[in-house]
Order: structure tokens, then sequence, then C-alpha cells
């Protein structure tokens, strides 16, 4: 669990919102960019952020954007360093 006592510092990327040739939202595209953050050693990942084109995403698509975040950071960093936020 993070603590969030503690300033939020070091490398946090935007973590783009990945689509199909067909627009539709790309989930394990997504799951891809945080398996992959997370290996090189983030401290933290955001999204959905307006880099990651969140204006273009409905509410529901908004969450299932973010619950794939967190099912991804739940199942792959407990063999990792465990992010110290998901913003």
């Amino acid at each position: 669990m993070a603590n969030f006592e503690r300033p939020l510092e070091g490398v946090v990327p935007i973590i783009p919102t990945t689509f199909h040739q067909d627009e539709r939202i790309d989930f394990e595209g997504i799951a891809r960019c945080v398996r992959f953050a997370v290996e090189c050693g983030v401290d933290a990942v955001c999204l959905p952020a307006y880099g990651s084109e969140f204006y273009k995403l409905n509410d529901q698509e908004r969450q299932q954007v973010v619950g794939t975040a967190i099912a991804v950071s739940y199942t792959h960093l407990r063999a990792h360093e465990p992010l110290r936020y998901l913003v």
C-alpha cells in the first residue's frame, strides 16, 4: 500500500492508452506498457492523463483503463519492487 505522506518523487511516466486499428482500447497493450515501466524501475505510473488521451474516453473506459493497470500491478509487481504510487 502506498504511503501518501511521502512526497511523490522519482520517475513517473504517463502510460499511453493504446488502441486497436478499429479504435477499440487495447487493454493488453496498456498492460504491456505498465509491465515495461515496472521492469524499468519507475517509482510510479500515471494514467489516465492528458498525454494518454483520457479526454477521448468515457467514464467506463477510464475505469477499465485504470482497472487494467491495477490488475497488472497486483499480479506482476509481486515479483518486482512495488510501485510507490499509482497516480
